[in-house]
């Protein structure tokens, strides 16, 4: 039986529009490697095969037996890697949960309520570009965006276009995908302002239902700042409070121990103005006492910040695949 390995390998490359040297590091082997296996000059192992299988979703047995055309899309029995219909199971209504940015840095407001703020996005099939697009408008209120979102699911896809550009302020954009990310592109032309969303692509054929991503664009707040957040996507009303999606929106910030620095707290007092045998000796002015009080709960204050602050916002696998069930939950109420 005849190998295609090497034939469908350098399509995958073309269609993924990815180099030789990016798909090794992706895969962790070396660029000589993969070169090798372009040329036929190896056989792909177990491994390499199922670390394809999982990065981009082929059917193994087809990409080692078949031919597969980049341009074969009505072949149903090759490989999804080649299938431009894919973008179907992104087409819907979703509910955009996130952070507000519109505060100056370092005076956000603690109260979930006016920290979040809600949007709609909608991708549809444009008829005239024969490929899914993106529609996004962002609302002051939950019930706004709930009430519009299912709205939205009353209408075809040029129904939604039209209603959506009634409102000046809306986002238009695209949407593009490989078998690990989702890329949604938008902007709106009367503010110049841009945003590009990020997600996990899950390795189903299912329809897409949500998940957890990350959005980056410019905060319009009294300085014009890059900022990248973390932001939730969901085809169902998530029956949260906004509580709720405030602390799901932060990844759960690590817990304090609270317990265990009440305890070196009260000791540290006891040890200060509580007379004992053990600390007879020790006299201290009242000031001095003051400030090891300050010490203390600085260093406190600091370890707690080191240990939660973000320095980057990354979404894992196991993090979008928790968000996912979430949304799922809401599907089956």
């Amino acid at each position: 039986m005849e190998n295609y390995f090497s034939y469908n390998l350098q399509n995958l490359l073309k269609k993924n529009n990815i180099s030789q040297r990016a798909l090794a590091e992706e895969l962790r082997i070396s660029n000589t490697a993969i070169s090798r296996y372009i040329k036929g000059e190896n056989e792909p192992s177990v491994s390499l095969l199922l670390a394809l299988k999982e990065n981009y979703n082929i059917n193994i047995d087809e990409f080692l037996t078949k031919k597969i055309e980049i341009s074969d899309v009505q072949n149903k029995s090759a490989t999804i890697l080649f299938n431009d219909n894919y973008d179907q199971k992104f087409i819907g209504n979703f509910l955009i949960y996130y952070y507000n940015t519109g505060f100056y840095k370092g005076k956000v407001d603690s109260l979930a309520y006016n920290t979040l703020k809600y949007g709609v996005l909608s991708i549809y099939k444009n008829s005239s570009k024969n490929k899914a697009v993106a529609a996004m408008l962002l609302f002051k209120s939950r019930t706004d965006a709930e009430n519009y979102k299912l709205k939205l699911d009353k209408m075809s896809g040029c129904e939604i276009e039209e209603e959506i550009k009634q409102n000046e302020d809306y986002y238009t954009g695209t949407i593009e995908f490989n078998f690990t990310q989702i890329f949604i592109s938008i902007s709106n032309e009367k503010h110049n302002d841009k945003g590009l969303i990020i997600l996990n692509n899950p390795p189903t054929d299912k329809k897409y239902i949500g998940g957890l991503g990350t959005i980056n664009s410019v905060s319009r707040a009294r300085e014009l700042m890059p900022c990248v957040q973390f932001v939730i996507l969901s085809k169902y009303i998530l029956n949260k409070s906004e509580g709720e999606l405030y602390s799901l929106l932060s990844l759960s910030v690590s817990d304090i121990n609270v317990k265990s620095e009440t305890e070196k707290l009260i000791n540290l007092f006891k040890n200060l103005y509580v007379y004992t045998e053990n600390n007879e000796d020790m006299f201290l002015e009242e000031y001095q006492k003051v400030k090891i009080v300050e010490n203390c709960l600085e260093n406190l204050m600091k370890e707690l910040i080191d240990a939660n602050v973000f320095r980057y916002a990354k979404i894992s696998n196991s993090e979008d695949d928790d968000f996912y069930r979430l949304i799922k939950e809401e599907k089956i109420k």
